[in-house]
């Protein structure tokens, strides 16, 4: 068994002040690089978005995680050393990616891959981990994802962050049909 932790859009444009603030998200640093340098992960792969000037998506989320900009770059408290890989999504701007593993399904039907399942495949992992931001979006596009290419696979819930916490049973009970677990 090896086991993989996905370290999810811990980017500056996600930070209280910047361009689409997910409440909470500072709070989450310190304990996700104590897990990270614990030893019980074989893997670890930071995943960050990485956004061309004109990606689909900043019309309905606006501006955040631009290519080249502070917004894209990681929180600056994140440990990345621990990191075995780090990964850039969202990198094609006709097609939205909130999942660590694929994009959405572009105009031709077609889900582009990221590449994570074929790292992980070659590296034997079984198990993945979810933590970051937010919740009810990339967190949970990753997990679903995850497992639906048959990775046992968990959302690590004290260290993820939701936009509106309102919508957390529902996101969790979603997450649980698809064969995710959430722990805390």
């Amino acid at each position: 068994m090896k086991k993989a932790l996905l370290v999810i859009d811990l980017v500056n444009s996600f930070r209280p002040g910047w361009e689409l603030p997910v409440g909470g998200m500072d709070d989450i640093i310190e304990p996700i690089n104590r897990l990270m340098a614990s030893g019980e992960y074989d893997v670890i792969v930071v995943v960050g978005e990485w956004h061309p000037h004109d990606h689909c998506s900043f019309a309905r989320w606006g501006r955040h995680g631009e290519a080249g900009t502070p917004g894209a770059e990681f929180h600056p408290d994140l440990n990345l050393r621990f990191a075995s890989m780090i990964l850039r999504k969202g990198v094609d701007g006709d097609v939205d990616c909130t999942s660590a593993f694929a994009s959405h399904v572009d105009a031709k039907g077609v889900r582009r891959e990221t590449g994570l399942d074929g790292y992980f495949s070659t590296l034997g992992v079984t198990d993945v981990d979810c933590c970051g931001v937010a919740l009810e979006v990339c967190v949970t596009d990753s997990g679903v994802d995850s497992a639906s290419r048959g990775y046992r696979t968990r959302v690590l819930r004290s260290l993820t962050r939701s936009i509106d916490s309102a919508n957390d049973a529902a996101v969790i009970v979603k997450l649980r049909a698809t064969g995710v677990a959430v722990i805390d």
